[in-house]
């Protein structure tokens, strides 16, 4: 199977400019994923080599936008860390990813899990800051990541709400 891209980069300027698509249309969607620089701030533990630098890189999938600055968030994980969850909760909550299908999972790291278990948020001027877009979710990836949040046992509803990844609209 082929990689998956983003479609963007196939168009020409007449075309994008006809659909009325931005390159940032595409880096701040429902199902892109971002590279980030977490903190405990953010609400993860440092391994030991992370502490000095003061960070941990992590991967983000957006799964929610809320005014514009609000992005919920689930995490890209190469090994679940199931110390303090139980192993049937967290797999219950777990999508695989595969190399064949997404470039940004690096050698070694195949499959990778998207934990729909915890959400997360960063401003979009966080996610611009960095400026480490790694490519968009396939719809169906996208759709099975969403549905897996909705129905988490390790979420409460309020936070799926509060996220923006429900509307009680």
């Amino acid at each position: 199977m082929a990689k998956k891209g983003l479609l963007f980069d196939t168009l020409d300027e007449e075309s994008k400019k006809k659909l009325g698509i931005t390159q940032e249309s595409l880096i701040f969607s429902i199902g892109s994923v971002h590279s980030i620089k977490m903190t405990e701030d953010d609400g993860i533990t440092l391994k030991e080599e992370d502490k000095e630098r003061g960070y941990r890189p992590k991967m983000a999938v957006i799964i929610a936008i809320k005014d514009d600055t609000y992005y919920g968030s689930v995490l890209v994980n190469s090994n679940p860390n199931t110390k303090f969850i139980k192993e049937e909760d967290i797999k219950k909550d777990l999508h695989p990813i595969s190399k064949d299908d997404y470039s940004f999972i690096k050698d070694g790291y195949d499959p990778s899990f998207v934990d729909c278990g915890k959400l997360f948020s960063f401003t979009k001027e966080r996610l611009k800051k960095e400026n480490n877009f790694k490519g968009n979710l396939s719809p169906t990836d996208c759709n099975d990541v969403l549905e897996r949040v909705k129905k988490s046992e390790r979420i409460e509803p309020l936070d799926l709400i509060d996220f923006g990844v429900i509307d009680i609209d």
